[in-house]
């Protein structure tokens, strides 16, 4: 049997490289979300860290 005659595997493996193409961009969006997150905090921080030396006088 030549597995690429099968209509039935041809058609289980557009699935699941739909599925794989799903998960990886699932994947990708969380990591965006996590970068941008992680982003908004250094963010804060580095201004925390701004006022802080601005407001201190002993420089």
């Amino acid at each position: 049997m030549n597995i690429y005659e099968d209509e039935r595997l041809e058609k289980q493996f557009k699935v699941v490289t739909d599925q794989i193409g799903h998960l990886l961009l699932d994947l990708i969006a969380v990591s965006l979300m996590k970068v941008n997150a992680e982003n908004q905090i250094f963010k804060d921080v580095e201004e925390a860290r701004t006022d802080s030396f601005i407001e201190d006088p002993k420089f």
